[in-house]
């Protein structure tokens, strides 16, 4: 072969070789869709035990806690039920519906608010029906305190690392290993006048 072939090769080789190092990256992320549900599933996991709470509070101030705590219970459970597998949702049951249902726990609450404003993906590894996500997720807590006879919200703002493993059971994706550390490091608090 004459030089100019032999550079010829060496292109459509390098060519080759970049594909298949992309090809593979792009396995390794999933598909645009997975991640957008991944993300979705990350963000409720987040909330999941403040949302219950957060009802629990609600029908405490409506005077309605005791006649609904079955039902709430009921509906958290269900949603563990949405998200993890059968195990893991048992697991989580008594700390995350349970204790947030609790009416000591709920009567001494200054919760008002909670969300996540951002997921950021460290990994994600998909291989058919597991995949293995690591994920920094921003999450925000609002209390109301009181200070010198005013009433305040504390926002508490941080960033909570996830590490869970989720496989696809019936079509849809659930968490069947969670670690998160730390729980809320609340790296910003910032002090408002309550409305």
């Amino acid at each position: 072969m004459n030089e100019r072939k032999w550079k010829w090769l060496a292109i459509v080789v390098a060519l080759l070789a970049g594909t298949m190092v992309l090809t593979g990256m792009t396995s390794l992320q999933g598909s645009t869709s997975d991640r957008a549900t991944f993300e979705s599933i990350i963000r409720d996991v987040a909330v999941l035990a403040e949302s219950v709470h957060a009802r629990g509070v609600q029908h405490l101030k409506e005077g309605t806690l005791a006649v609904n705590t079955s039902a709430l219970r009921t509906q958290g459970t269900a949603e563990l039920n949405r998200l993890f597998t059968p195990d893991l949702a048992s697991k989580l049951a008594e700390s995350w519906v349970n204790r947030n249902l609790d009416p000591t726990s709920i009567a001494a609450s200054n919760l008002v608010g909670y969300g996540v404003t951002q997921v950021d993906f460290r990994s994600i590894s998909v291989d058919n029906s597991k995949a293995v996500i690591t994920a920094d997720v921003h999450k925000y807590l609002v209390e109301v305190i009181e200070q010198d006879g005013r009433s305040f919200n504390r926002r508490l703002d941080g960033v909570s690392r996830y590490q869970l493993t989720l496989v696809k059971s019936g079509g849809s994706w659930k968490v069947s290993q969670l670690e998160k550390t730390p729980d809320l490091d609340a790296s910003t608090i910032t002090v408002t006048p309550a409305e």
